[in-house]
C-alpha cells in the first residue's frame, strides 16, 4: 500500500513547489503608496523643467504638481510647449525614477474643458507610434495630465496555497479510494447488488486462481495476464487434470480452429505455460516421452 501511494505524494509536494516557486517568481516589488507618489511628483516636475527649458524658459516657476485622483496628477504649465518632445522627456523622467506602470497623457487647455492631444505608453514602447505628433496645436496656453490605470489585484500570493490544498484533496482522495475499493473484491459488489455471486469462471489450481474470463492467472497476489491460446491450454489442462494428454488430442482442441496443426506450437505454449506457473510449485506440467503431457496438482497444497 505505502508503494502505491507514493507517487502521488510525490505528486503533491511537487505540486506545492511549483505553486511556491511560481509566487517567489512573480509576486510584484511592493512600494507604498505615498513612495510611489513622491517618486512620480519628482519626475514630473523634472518634465515639466526639461519642457520649459526647451522653450527658452528657464526663470519661470513650475506650479505643484497636482494629484486629483490616487492616479491621476495634473502639471500645470501655463506655457506652450513642444507636444512631440514630451514622450521622451516623460518616458526618461520615469526611466530615471524606475516608474514602470502604464499611463496615459493627455494635453488639456489652461481651462482643462478641451482635450487637445493625447496619448498612451502603449503607443510610445509597443507602436512607436505618438498619436498626432507634428500637428498644430494653435494653443498657447496648455497643461498635461498624467493617470495610471489601476492594476488588477495580483493573486499569485494565493498559488501555494490554493494548489497546496488541491495536491491534499487529490491525496486524500487516493487514500479513500485505495481503502475502500482497490480491496473490494467481485463477492462485495455482488452483494452490496443482492445479486447472485458467479464464481464459475475462477478456477482454483494448487496456490493459484486462474480467471477464464479475464485470462489471468493470480499467484500470491501477483497476476500474470495470458494470451488467448495460452488461457485455452491451461483451461484444457485444468479439465484434464493428472491425466495424460497426447500431442494430437491437444492440437485439436486447441488449433483445430486454424486449419492447419503443427506438432511443434504444443511444445512452445507448453513452454510458455511453464514459466507462468513456475512460482506455483504445487503445480507441474509433467512431459511423458514421447507420448504428451500430464497436469499435475498438489492437491494438499490447495488454497
Amino acid at each position: 500500500m505505502k508503494q502505491k501511494l507514493l507517487p502521488y505524494i510525490v505528486g503533491s509536494l511537487i505540486i506545492i513547489w511549483l505553486g511556491t516557486l511560481a509566487a517567489s517568481r512573480d509576486t510584484p516589488r511592493v512600494t507604498s503608496d505615498n513612495q510611489q507618489s513622491e517618486k512620480i511628483n519628482l519626475a514630473l516636475r523634472q518634465t515639466a523643467h526639461r519642457l520649459l527649458k526647451q522653450e527658452g524658459d528657464s526663470i519661470s516657476m513650475i506650479a505643484p504638481i497636482q494629484q486629483t485622483a490616487p492616479n491621476v496628477y495634473i502639471v500645470r504649465l501655463e506655457h506652450d510647449f513642444n507636444y512631440d518632445s514630451l514622450a521622451s522627456f516623460l518616458h526618461h523622467s520615469f526611466t530615471t525614477y524606475h516608474i514602470e506602470d502604464d499611463y496615459n497623457v493627455a494635453v488639456w487647455d489652461c481651462t482643462h474643458t478641451n482635450l487637445i492631444l493625447g496619448y498612451s505608453s502603449i503607443d510610445f514602447f509597443k507602436r512607436n507610434d505618438i498619436p498626432c505628433s507634428g500637428r498644430d496645436k494653435n494653443v498657447q496656453c496648455i497643461n498635461f495630465t498624467v493617470s495610471f490605470p489601476e492594476a488588477a489585484p495580483s493573486n499569485f500570493a494565493l498559488i501555494p496555497f490554493i494548489l497546496g490544498g488541491l495536491s491534499v484533496l487529490i491525496l486524500l482522495g487516493m487514500v479513500y479510494w485505495f481503502f475502500k475499493y482497490k480491496n473490494k473484491t467481485e463477492t462485495d459488489i455482488a452483494s452490496q447488488n443482492n445479486e447472485p455471486i458467479d464464481n464459475t469462471h475462477l478456477i482454483i489450481i494448487g496456490q493459484s486462481i486462474f480467471n477464464t474470463r479475464q485470462n489471468t492467472v493470480v499467484f500470491n497476489n501477483i497476476t500474470q495476464k495470458l494470451t488467448f491460446r495460452e488461457a485455452k491450454l491451461l483451461q484444457l489442462f485444468c479439465n484434464h487434470k493428472q491425466e495424460l494428454l497426447e500431442r494430437d488430442f491437444i492440437l485439436k482442441h486447441i488449433w483445430e480452429d486454424e486449419g492447419v496443426l503443427v506438432g511443434r506450437s504444443v511444445d512452445v505454449f507448453v513452454s510458455r505455460l511453464r514459466k507462468i506457473l513456475k512460482n506455483d510449485e504445487s503445480l507441474k506440467i509433467m512431459n511423458v516421452h514421447s507420448r504428451g503431457y500430464r497436469f499435475d496438482i498438489d492437491e494438499h497444497s490447495r488454497i
